[in-house]
């Protein structure tokens, strides 16, 4: 089979798979609209905010859970730095030390966000409030931009020469030092409040805000 016979059966097959899609919707729909049942297992898939009418919501806050759970874990901040460190080792010879260092820069960014998939939500009807209990937002990553990388000064000692090794170490205390500068900066509540914001935003679809009160644990 040449070339040109693989491209027009592999253009056949896409124009069936169209075909058997279309068909397959209209079934769906001409069926959902013959059925008068309110408690279809389709309708209760789909939550009430997104009627088309949406005028009423929806009563099954699992969907509220199930929904953020789904999101694993979410970047809500992000700090940008250019950060300028130091390195340097000793090595002592009888009485004399010997010390080797060089100061370096890099630029990068620090990612913080919460864990979605450790939410829990409680509703109380009595007082019509929603309580959602929230992670402490953490590090996610550390990204060294390696192109950014800039030299300012190297001194190194015959006795106690800078090996590659010592540059690998110095990329690491530079990613923990630039991750401590990013919590200092408070990466951490900022990225708590923006997990907030996002899960009311999120919420605020499917329930009525005017009746029921978000807080959050």
């Amino acid at each position: 089979m040449n070339i040109k016979q693989k491209k027009l059966l592999n253009l056949l097959g896409i124009i069936l798979i169209i075909i058997f899609a279309v068909g397959s919707l209209y079934l769906i729909k001409t069926s959902h609209a013959k059925s008068g049942d309110s408690n279809s297992t389709f309708q209760n898939l789909v939550p009430k905010s997104y009627d088309d009418s949406n005028t009423s919501y929806t009563t099954n806050f699992s969907i509220i859970e199930d929904g953020l759970k789904d999101m694993g874990f979410l970047i809500t901040q992000e700090y940008y730095f250019t950060q300028v460190e130091e390195y340097s080792k000793s090595k002592k010879i009888a009485f004399w030390t010997s010390k080797s260092s060089f100061t370096y820069s890099y630029d990068g960014v620090v990612e913080a966000g919460v864990d979605f998939s450790k939410i829990k939500v409680s509703i109380n009807e009595k007082t019509k409030t929603i309580s959602i209990a929230i992670p402490d937002s953490e590090i996610h990553t550390v990204t060294v931009d390696e192109n950014s990388f800039k030299e300012y000064d190297l001194d190194t000692k015959f006795w106690n020469p800078l090996k590659p090794k010592d540059f690998n170490n110095a990329q690491k205390e530079f990613k923990e030092s630039a991750k401590a500068n990013a919590i200092n900066k408070g990466v951490l509540e900022r990225a708590n409040t923006q997990a907030e914001t996002i899960i009311k935003n999120f919420v605020a679809q499917l329930i009525d805000v005017n009746e029921y009160t978000i807080e959050f644990k």
